[in-house]
């Protein structure tokens, strides 16, 4: 997908804060866990324990940060210079909360609990489809998407004007997803970073923890533990390389970068590899 960039590193972290008890028809605020620097909601200031709603713009300006916290599905950290709005705040049929969110600019890291919302992220270039991920998501100048998976599931689809959420949900539904999984490597969270995922400090800054370490599996790897590698090319001309396996309509490839699944109806050509 042009103007979009995957990839396994992640400069992220989150502090996850625990949110308000909500009624079982309606999810329709979030709340702000921590606020450093200045930090606006549609135009006016924002403070630690304040909620926003559906609509709201969140803007946090040069050297500042703020966390919020969507029930106990989601949380978002938004980084210095980062813009948010919320499109929409609810619960879908069978209750799970449903997040749509569009970011314009900046950095933003979210965390997602697996299965328990339905959550996408929209940007001036892309569509960030997530099920169950920790991933960083950067717009830069408003002309590219970059996102930094860590872990979990996340589907991308391009950004065109007048989509409706409907068809953004059907669309990311068929698109390819690419997936991060134990098997695709070691995964070395400093002991810093674990503590504010955990919600267990409280005081220091965010920015001080250190990166995360992400050790890939090779090509090599790959072939040494499942025997054999290809080239899968798809109709819509992405092409990845790795080790695959087809159960059904569905295809998953063991890559370099995690595990992308494939709908068997979209591959065009697998060339085997020595």
């Amino acid at each position: 997908m042009r103007n979009l960039i995957l990839s396994t590193a992640v400069v992220a972290l989150v502090a996850v804060g625990c949110g308000d008890k909500k009624d079982q028809t309606s999810l329709d605020s979030a709340k702000f866990t921590y606020v450093k620097g200045d930090v606006l909601v549609s135009g006016k200031p924002a403070t630690l324990g304040q909620t926003v709603s559906k609509d709201a713009t969140i803007e946090v300006k040069n050297n500042s940060m703020a966390v919020l916290q969507f029930s106990s599905s989601a949380s978002i950290t938004l980084k210095a210079n980062s813009v948010l709005s919320i499109a929409n705040l609810s619960k879908n049929e069978s209750g799970k909360p449903v997040i749509e969110l569009s970011q314009s600019s900046g950095a933003s890291f979210s965390k997602i609990a697996k299965g328990q919302s339905e959550f996408s992220i929209k940007t001036p270039t892309a569509v960030a489809g997530v099920r169950g991920t920790s991933f960083e998501l950067t717009v830069g100048n408003g002309k590219t998407t970059q996102i930094k998976l860590l872990e979990g599931k996340v589907a991308v689809i391009k950004a065109t004007e007048g989509q409706t959420a409907e068809a953004i949900k059907e669309e990311l539904a068929k698109a390819d997803t690419v997936e991060i999984a134990p098997v695709s490597g070691k995964v070395v969270v400093p002991e810093s970073v674990e503590k504010y995922a955990t919600g267990a400090a409280t005081s220091a800054s965010l920015t001080d923890a250190a990166k995360p370490e992400v050790k890939k599996l090779t090509l090599a790897d790959i072939k040494a533990k499942y025997g054999r590698i290809a080239k899968i090319q798809t109709k819509n001309g992405k092409e990845y390389v790795g080790y695959f396996n087809q159960q059904g309509a569905e295809m998953t490839i063991q890559t370099v970068d995690g595990q992308v699944r494939v709908p068997v109806a979209n591959v065009q050509k697998v060339t085997p590899m020595n």
